[in-house]
């Protein structure tokens, strides 16, 4: 199943099914992670909710872009007698479609404070302009440059997430939210030998922005 249906599907299913309670949000997100190419990233973000009781289902829906200027150093990998140091210029476009359940650990007429577990599916892109530079023991150096356009498809990823809200901003019907997230995602097991290879990329992020009930909850429900 291709990445763009999934998208369909997770947004479009929970609608046809359900019409009570429903809430869609949009807001901005900033994610920093244990690799170079994944610091300090900005974003946008759709979400849909659906309460249950005490608990929520949610899908979400996270693009976001970095132009990327880093280096590192590494020991070579190739004989173990030297260092290599890569420059990177260039872009990252990464996509993130995540799913899952939250319980309502306060769930006032005011304000609501929920704790919950996701799965991801991840898209990244990047074009960049890689610099090498190999040093040897002896302080010979050889210098290498190439373009490179890398796509790494369907990565599969887990987290968990802190939310909190604070309703009936303007109206009865809209609300402010803030999350946080931590979550691991499988990055790329193919890059092994590689000395900046990154297996498992770990970020933790924020986002807040607005959530809009197309339905008003009656306060009745939410004592319940």
């Amino acid at each position: 199943m291709k990445f763009q249906q999934l998208i369909y599907i997770s947004f479009l299913l929970p609608i046809s099914l359900f019409s009570y309670g429903q809430t869609f949000e949009m807001g901005i997100c900033f994610n920093s992670g244990n690799a170079d190419f994944y610091k300090n990233v900005p974003g946008v973000s759709l979400g849909y909710n659906l309460p249950v009781k005490k608990v929520y289902l949610f899908t979400s829906l996270q693009g976001s872009f970095k132009s990327n200027s880093y280096s590192g150093i590494a020991p070579d990998l190739t004989d173990g007698s030297g260092y290599v140091m890569k420059q990177v210029e260039g872009q990252m476009y990464h996509i993130m479609l995540r799913a899952g359940i939250a319980h309502k650990i306060i769930n006032s007429n005011d304000a609501g404070l929920s704790l919950g577990i996701f799965a991801s599916f991840n898209h990244f892109k990047s074009n960049n302009e890689l610099h090498y530079y190999y040093f040897d023991m002896a302080r010979s150096e050889y210098r290498d440059f190439f373009s490179t356009n890398k796509t790494s498809k369907n990565r599969f990823g887990g987290g968990c997430f802190l939310d909190f809200e604070l309703k009936h901003i303007i109206t009865s019907n809209l609300s402010l939210f803030s999350r946080s997230t931590f979550d691991i995602i499988h990055y790329d097991g193919s890059l092994e030998g590689n000395p900046f290879f990154t297996r498992r990329l770990c970020n933790i992020g924020f986002s807040a922005g607005l959530r809009y009930s197309i339905v008003k909850i009656n306060h009745q429900h939410c004592k319940e």
